[in-house]
């Protein structure tokens, strides 16, 4: 009997079996069947005493609120049937450049149904003192800023847990114009409670 005609009465069960327990059997003491979770993998959460350090800013989550009233950079009350979301924040430019608050925009994304969440669109950056608009960071200057939003008054009530993304952006070399552009990479998060005011 020749090679092939014994290679053709190996069943066909065999010829897929076989290549599988090989497979196993190499990805077994390379640690291919670990379940553990990498640490890398995991976000860390921020309470309101910890400091998020990323290339451009340290972020410190303050409290978060919801309010009917004026916007705290002087505008009138929302529309009927939306509501302002406001989260204190405190923010160190950690650079040696002067930045504006809107470059701000892709580093707190917080969750709510219903709010576009495209990076800093519909986001107003407010200094906390004087409700200055878009005010400048001085670099190693710590500043306090309300972020406000307008989301619909049905999606957020007061007492909910309001989940907040941080982000870190990763300098990259901008292949449309000349300079830089931030990519933005999950940091973090920070669970806050919102109360009304």
């Amino acid at each position: 009997m020749t090679l092939a005609q014994r290679l053709s009465r190996i069943p066909l069960l065999v010829w897929i079996v076989a290549p599988l327990a090989l497979a196993a059997l190499v990805a077994w003491p390379l640690g291919g069947w670990d379940t553990v979770t990498l640490v890398s993998r995991t976000l860390p959460q921020f309470k309101s005493n910890q400091v998020l350090h990323t290339r451009r800013f340290d972020i410190r989550v303050d409290d978060a609120w919801l309010t009917t009233n004026d916007h705290p950079a002087g505008y009138g009350p929302p529309e009927p049937g939306e509501i302002y979301l406001v989260v204190r924040v405190e923010i160190t430019n950690v650079t040696d450049d002067v930045a504006t608050a809107s470059d701000l925009g892709g580093y707190l994304i917080p969750l709510v149904d219903g709010l576009d969440a495209d990076r800093s669109s519909g986001v107003s950056y407010v200094l906390a003192t004087d409700h200055t608009s878009l005010p400048e960071l001085n670099p190693g200057l710590p500043r306090d800023m309300e972020l406000v939003w307008t989301v619909q008054s049905t999606s957020i009530a007061a007492g909910d847990d309001l989940r907040i993304d941080l982000y870190d952006g990763v300098p990259a070399k901008s292949t449309l114009f000349y300079g830089l552009r931030w990519d933005f990479v999950p940091a973090g998060y920070a669970i806050r409670n919102v109360n009304a005011r």
